[in-house]
Order: structure tokens, then C-alpha cells, then sequence
């Protein structure tokens, strides 16, 4: 397995699993409702992007409700990672990591959440479809799916995936 390496920056369209940043600059361009997990605790989903793309960041506890739709802001010293098939950007348990506003956003953003493909290891992009099956072999393998099943449900999420 292939050690993280921690770079300072990169645009969201060249993000890859394991990637370690110092430092990314972008603009929320989607914000999610606060929802609660099953242990009672706030939680909200938040879309980041740069003009090259877009990514998930969850927002946890004290952080929710602190961003809105056009609010630019920087990451610093963050990691991503994949979770049913999307890329995420997450921050680490340092005091150190974490965001700043840099200039408060009112509401509106020109940029528009665009699935960003999650990519292998090896840096390669994997296809919607090749995402979607992944996806899928993953539900299959939890339960007692049939093929058939499994095949109906890469389509829709290749679907999705490949939503304008």
C-alpha cells in the first residue's frame, strides 16, 4: 500500500484517495440541512469547489451551520478519503486542521456541484460505470442482492453519477 504524501496544494479535479493537503482554497457551492446522526449529535454535508470540480466535506458538532453557499474559504491540513464512491475531503484530529472563512459568500455561487470521479491508487480516474459497479459489488457483497439487482442498481447510480 501506497504511503500518503502530503503536498500543499492541488486543484479538486486532481484529488485522489490518500492525499494529504496543507492547504486548499475554494468556494462552498452546496449546503446540505443539519441533520442528526443516531447518537443524537448534529451533522451537515457541505459541496467545495475551485472551478475544476467539486467535493464533499462533513460538517460535525459545532462546525455545522457555520457555512453558507458562497462563503470562500481554506482548508488547511486535510486528508481525502472515499466513501460510497465519493470522494471526501476531511480534516484530521489536530487542532492544526481545519477551515477559515476568507470572505463570507451571500447565499449564491456561480460554480455547480459536479460529480467528481473518485480515482484509484494509482491516480487513474475510474469511470462513472466502473464507480457504479464498485458501488454496487459493495451492497452485493452486505447482502443477498441478486445479480440481476446488482446490475439494475450500477445503472441508476451510473446515472446519477452522470447527472448534468
Amino acid at each position: 500500500m501506497e504511503k500518503p504524501v502530503k503536498v500543499k496544494t492541488k486543484q479538486i479535479s486532481e484529488l485522489k484517495v490518500r492525499d494529504n493537503l496543507e492547504q486548499l482554497e475554494c468556494e462552498v457551492v452546496e449546503v446540505e440541512e443539519i441533520r442528526q446522526t443516531k447518537d443524537g449529535k448534529d451533522l451537515q454535508q457541505v459541496y467545495v469547489g475551485d472551478g475544476s470540480g467539486t467535493i464533499k466535506h462533513t460538517l460535525f458538532e459545532d462546525k455545522a451551520g457555520k457555512l453558507t453557499v458562497g462563503d470562500k474559504i481554506r482548508f488547511t491540513n486535510v486528508w481525502v478519503s472515499e466513501y460510497n464512491g465519493d470522494l471526501t475531503l476531511n480534516t484530521k484530529r489536530d487542532p492544526s486542521s481545519g477551515f477559515e472563512i476568507l470572505e463570507p459568500g451571500d447565499g449564491t455561487s456561480k460554480l455547480k456541484r459536479t460529480p467528481t470521479a473518485m480515482k484509484s491508487d494509482s491516480g487513474l480516474k475510474l469511470s462513472a460505470r466502473q464507480t457504479a459497479v464498485q458501488a454496487a459489488g459493495r451492497v452485493l457483497a452486505q447482502s443477498s442482492t441478486s445479480v440481476k439487482d446488482l446490475l439494475e442498481y450500477a445503472e441508476k447510480i451510473e446515472e446519477w453519477l452522470n447527472r448534468p
